[in-house]
């Protein structure tokens, strides 16, 4: 799409008519508690967002406690981006026209299993269409760095039992 904030392509959403359809997408990674993960990317509107028309896109991390991808307590936070009406989370004005950037950060909740990582389309009317692009999921570098030193304990002991 010529739309793209880099690239060719992006994650279309569009609002299908309104009514709440919450058009989305989402992948899953493997988390553990105590993980530190940001997501974040840019998100885009072809259309005027009408002022508190409830028309917003939400970026979100969910974590999740077993194979059935039950929610982890206190394990979804995400941020809205667009006109959402009443108090929430963290919102991010979405101007027409006009690739926006936004960013989420959460710790997985005790019991976390994975997370999954979000863009979707909270629409109250037809006009709600929204595009991601450049998406990314980061594990913060505490994490990062608890991985590393996991690792490097298992090559430690796999040398030492060579021994």
């Amino acid at each position: 799409t010529p739309l793209a904030h880099s690239g060719t392509n992006v994650i279309d959403e569009p609002g299908g008519g309104g009514g709440y359809s919450v058009p989305g997408a989402f992948q899953n990674f493997p988390a553990a508690a105590g993980q530190t993960f940001t997501l974040s990317g840019w998100v885009y509107t072809p259309n005027l967002l009408v002022s508190n028309s409830n028309d917003f896109a939400i970026l979100q991390l969910q974590y999740w406690s077993d194979n059935a991808y039950s929610v982890a307590d206190g394990g979804a936070v995400g941020v809205n981006i667009g006109t959402p009406i009443g108090p929430g989370p963290t919102t991010v004005a979405l101007p027409q026209g006009v690739w926006t950037f936004a960013s989420v950060t959460a710790i997985a909740p005790a019991g976390t299993l994975g997370v999954s990582a979000y863009g979707m389309n909270i629409n109250a009317d037809a006009n709600a269409h929204f595009m991601f692009d450049d998406m990314s999921l980061v594990p913060e570098p505490s994490t990062v760095a608890m991985a590393l030193t996991g690792l490097l304990g298992l090559v430690a002991f796999a040398k030492k039992r060579r021994v």
